[in-house]
């Protein structure tokens, strides 16, 4: 049995990807000369129904740039970006499994509006200011890494 057992595994390919915890967000945001507009997700209702940044989790062997561009792509088909700048931000919280993550947070710059694809576990996009947006997240978290991002963005020189 041991043999018939090892013969199957080895005549398979199994592909586990470990999720880490550790969370990435990424503010996807375009300048025009009169505003700087952020990119908001609505997650389904299965999801929680809440608004939010592009997140997700980061997969094993790779870094947390590649993990929120992959996110990036998966949940918005996104693939050209102008600018992506890992920021000092970092939040903590307890998942729905009861497990501690932290969170990363990242500024993604497009070079222009984008009209995203965005995936199933999305319902719909907006694309609005960072006054809007505050109003719009959920979480007390991801409304102050929006504030923070927002300074840093307007301080920046073009």
């Amino acid at each position: 049995m041991y043999c018939k057992i090892n013969t199957f595994l080895k005549s398979q390919t199994i592909q586990v990807i470990m999720r880490l915890p550790i969370q990435l967000q990424g503010l996807v945001f375009h300048r025009t000369d009169e505003q700087i507009e952020f990119l908001f997700l609505k997650r389904n209702e299965k999801r929680g129904g809440f608004w939010q940044g592009i997140t997700g989790g980061l997969e094993e062997g790779e870094t947390k740039k590649e993990g929120v561009l992959r996110e990036l792509n998966e949940e918005t088909g996104i693939k050209k970006i102008k600018k992506i700048t890992e920021t000092d931000l970092m939040y903590q919280f307890m998942n729905d499994s009861n497990q501690w993550l932290t969170e990363y947070v990242f500024i993604i710059e497009l070079a222009e509006k984008i009209n995203p694809e965005i995936s199933d576990e999305h319902t719909e996009y907006k694309w609005a200011s960072v006054e809007e947006g505050i109003k719009l997240f959920k979480w007390e978290d991801n409304k102050d890494s929006l504030k923070k991002v927002h300074t840093l963005i307007t301080k920046e020189k073009r």
